[in-house]
């Protein structure tokens, strides 16, 4: 099951989970598999980051991410302060504004 930063989920509005969980041609689950299919878009992404334009995702080997538009995977992974690692995609909005995405790295990502 992917599950995003806590404090970035508790401070979104109800049309967001919506987004996050079920929105059309963003997000799937698939209620008869395993694990979680997460499709994110940098403007997704930059609607439910925190102040920094960051997001972090977390799962296992069963989740996968689908990255949607305009993603750039950084050199280096991040490890956080409890040691999980994640790698890093700096994507850009229809704006021009920048988003760091983290995603744990026992989740596959499809680009």
């Amino acid at each position: 099951m992917i599950s995003a930063d806590t404090s970035v989920i508790s401070a979104l509005g109800e049309a967001d989970h919506d987004r996050l969980e079920a929105g059309p041609d963003k997000d799937r689950t698939d209620p008869g598999a395993q694990g979680t299919l997460l499709s994110l878009d940098p403007d997704l992404v930059l609607g439910m980051a925190d102040a920094n334009n960051a997001l972090f995702v977390q799962g296992d080997a069963e989740d996968a991410v689908t990255l949607l538009g305009d993603w750039t995977k950084a050199a280096e992974a991040f490890v956080g302060d409890d040691g999980q690692i994640y790698d890093q995609f700096v994507g850009r909005t229809r704006d021009g504004s920048r988003v760091t995405l983290y995603v744990d790295r026992n989740v596959s990502t499809i680009s």
